[in-house]
């Protein structure tokens, strides 16, 4: 096998692995009873843990530098992409990746009962520790890729879009929800007044 072929054979078990922690994520959402949540966590850590030192083995690395750009323009594409995702998680250890799945994990479960409370206290701690390690993650994308911390996590989704891009989008949209927020309070409180004077008339005409 060529350098690159054996890099997508790499490559597609690491995507089995990433399909397989989307399930259980699925299934801890909506089917796993809630006392099965630290042991999923675990599983979801493990899961990153195994795909991460796929990623980044040496021989990885090896076949990285020595794989020749194909001429399919596909492929070139692909080899490029595969590069990015390599140097990107080189970038990051693997104890910070696993305690990341485990967080997420445990911040979801936590929510899901939360939401239903209304108590964003019960959830706040286990925020905390996402967001926290979010930064670390950031930070250390960000000395790799010589990218802002916060553009080096955009660069994970979008390749090319930074902060700079969207900070205006975000701005209209923020004056936006400024100005048809209250209009659409106002119209709705109408509504409301209107239904219950009509409701309240009803009434009066059935006694």
């Amino acid at each position: 096998m060529s350098p690159y072929q054996r890099l997508t054979s790499r490559f597609a078990r690491i995507s089995t692995l990433s399909e397989v922690g989307q399930m259980l994520g699925w299934d801890a959402a909506a089917v796993m009873p809630p006392g099965g949540a630290a042991v999923r966590g675990d599983q979801m850590a493990v899961l990153a843990g195994v795909a991460h030192g796929l990623l980044t083995a040496p021989d990885v690395t090896d076949d990285l530098a020595a794989a020749e750009p194909p001429e399919d323009a596909w492929e070139a594409t692909n080899l490029e992409l595969m590069r990015q995702s390599h140097a990107r998680a080189t970038a990051l250890p693997a104890d910070l990746v696993e305690a990341q799945a485990r967080a997420n994990s445990a911040c979801e479960r936590v929510w899901r009962d939360a939401r239903a409370q209304a108590d964003f206290a019960a959830v706040a701690p286990y925020l905390e520790e996402v967001v926290g390690l979010v930064r670390e993650r950031a930070a250390a994308l960000s000395a790799r890729l010589g990218l802002a911390p916060y553009d080096a996590l955009m660069d994970s989704f979008q390749r090319g879009i930074t902060a700079a891009d969207v900070t205006p989008i975000f701005d209209r949209v923020e004056a936006f929800i400024g100005e048809t927020l209250p209009v659409a309070s106002a119209r709705s409180m109408r509504r409301s007044w209107v239904a219950r004077r009509s409701l309240t008339s009803a009434r009066r005409g059935w006694v």
